[in-house]
């Protein structure tokens, strides 16, 4: 069953930058971006010198944008990737919102991710009474939290 979690948005290329750079990606690094969009975090984490960089999107509007420009991005749907796939990288970024599917999905990440593998997030959430509500991460406690831009980016290592 493919569940799309949200539209896509793009993100400022100093988030990005951001984001990659949290997660430790470089040299010899095999990154994944899910939710890839036109393929943004791949081009750089391949700039930054990245073994690898794999994108998955539901959108085959975007996944042929992204590969027009020689990157490879490819239509998937993320709850299928399987625990061998999953540790063949090193690093995956995405962006997470309030969404039930979002809890979804990092619970199958913490689930199927191998130790010492990382999980760079962009948080969406949203501020009800002053108090925010996100993503319940009942099991995963970031490692480290920073703000991009006012965007809040969360790391997470198994």
């Amino acid at each position: 069953m493919i569940q799309e979690l949200d539209p896509w948005v793009g993100l400022e290329p100093e988030v990005v930058h951001a984001m990659l750079v949290l997660g430790g990606v470089g040299r010899n690094i095999r990154h994944a971006d899910l939710g890839a969009g036109d393929g943004r975090f791949c081009a750089e984490a391949l700039a930054m010198g990245a073994k690898s960089s794999i994108g998955y999107e539901l959108n085959s509007a975007l996944v042929a944008q992204a590969q027009a420009a020689g990157l490879n991005v490819i239509v998937r749907d993320v709850f299928s990737l399987s625990v061998g796939e999953l540790r063949q990288i090193d690093v995956v970024t995405a962006w997470f919102t309030v969404e039930p599917g979002t809890t979804q999905l990092l619970q199958m990440l913490y689930e199927r991710m191998i130790a010492g593998m990382k999980l760079v997030f962009l948080y969406d959430s949203v501020v009800q009474g002053g108090v925010e509500k996100g993503i319940p991460v009942h099991v995963w406690q970031p490692t480290q939290t920073q703000w991009v831009i006012g965007n809040k980016i969360l790391l997470y290592v198994r």
